[in-house]
């Protein structure tokens, strides 16, 4: 992230333990590794199993002078913070449809992750185009991260504001 300025909240999580056994299992199915002649499929799977766990295991969220920076693995958005409409922290029940990883719903992009213990920051902006984004990230202090974000939003005063005295309205 060269040339992004003071970072100002930095937030990484991993994904629990016990979902790669779930993962695996998602993967490769029930009885899937004792079915006669399924060797070739089990060889692909594993590879495509551990790349999968590698790739979105983990999601790191910075906030920058200039960004938010948002990545699930590999993927995720980096979103100006001159775009950005409106942010609130907010529940984030994990029955919604889509739950963990990563799912579009009902017009949001989700980034949940086992471990948001139902807690989440929900940021509208708008891309280049001005379109309408909106994004939810599971967070497990979206007050933090949402309070990081407000403050980045905020420009700060330039060093000759800041040096010369306020003069002070009159009446």
């Amino acid at each position: 992230m060269a040339d992004e300025g003071t970072v100002l909240y930095r937030a990484k999580a991993k994904a629990p333990t016990w979902t790669l056994p779930l993962l695996a299992f998602m993967v490769l199915g029930d009885g899937f590794l004792l079915a006669a002649g399924q060797f070739f499929a089990f060889a692909l799977s594993v590879p495509v199993l551990a790349t999968t766990w590698l790739l979105f295991s983990v999601r790191r969220v910075t906030v920058t002078g200039r960004h938010v920076h948002v990545q699930y693995g590999v993927i995720g958005p980096k979103i100006p913070l001159d775009a950005i409409d409106e942010v609130e922290a907010l529940p984030f029940d994990i029955k919604r449809p889509g739950g963990w990883g990563i799912h579009y719903v009902r017009g949001e992009w989700v980034y949940g992750m086992p471990g948001d213990e139902g807690r989440a920051v929900r940021i509208v902006w708008r891309d280049a185009k001005g379109r309408r984004k909106v994004i939810v990230l599971g967070n497990r202090d979206p007050e933090t991260l949402a309070a990081a974000i407000e403050r980045a939003r905020v420009p700060a005063p330039k060093d000759s504001e800041a040096d010369s005295p306020r003069s002070l309205p009159s009446g």
